[in-house]
């Protein structure tokens, strides 16, 4: 498992956030995910990271919401992300996405199971999209904090106090 340095800058992505580096010296991070996703997406040929943050499937399918944050949902969330790690120079085809959060959770509500409901929709976001998931860490009822390492590409999970590396 990688190791990251105390020292190294840490770029952090909040809840509902989505970023793009280029930068191979910092390391991505996002904390608290629970029933939201993280989606860690790296072209190494071109160095790029991105890290998308999101809370619901599907922007399209909430009409209630008053929030119209596009990096809310996983469907315009990875729009985003994607659009904008192409315009660095990315490309697409050959990105190495990795997925982590999703964790169950008992609400009542529209979204009886929450965490599953997201890790299905950015399933199928990216099977529609033709792009593949590298490795995931997903479900469960813990929280975890995700970190990417951008001068390897390693993704490591923290998990009650474990660090794993995806």
């Amino acid at each position: 498992m990688t190791s990251i340095s105390p020292f190294r800058l840490k770029q952090i992505v909040g809840v509902s956030d989505a970023k793009v580096f280029t930068n191979k010296e910092d390391v991505l991070v996002t904390y608290g995910l629970r029933t939201g996703v993280a989606v860690v997406a790296v072209d190494m040929d071109a160095q790029i990271y991105g890290m998308l943050h999101f809370q619901l499937p599907c922007y399209h399918d909430d009409k209630t919401s008053k929030v119209k944050n596009p990096l809310m949902y996983a469907d315009t969330g990875m729009d985003y992300i994607l659009a904008k790690m192409s315009h660095e120079g990315a490309n697409i085809t050959k990105l190495r996405i990795s997925v982590v959060g999703g964790a169950y959770s008992a609400s009542s509500g529209r979204y009886k199971d929450l965490g599953r409901h997201n890790y299905n929709a950015i399933r199928r976001y990216l099977w529609v999209h033709d792009l593949l998931i590298h490795a995931e860490d997903c479900g469960g009822k813990n929280p975890r904090n995700i970190f990417c390492d951008m001068e390897t590409a390693a993704v490591t999970v923290k998990c009650k106090g474990d660090m794993l590396e995806i």
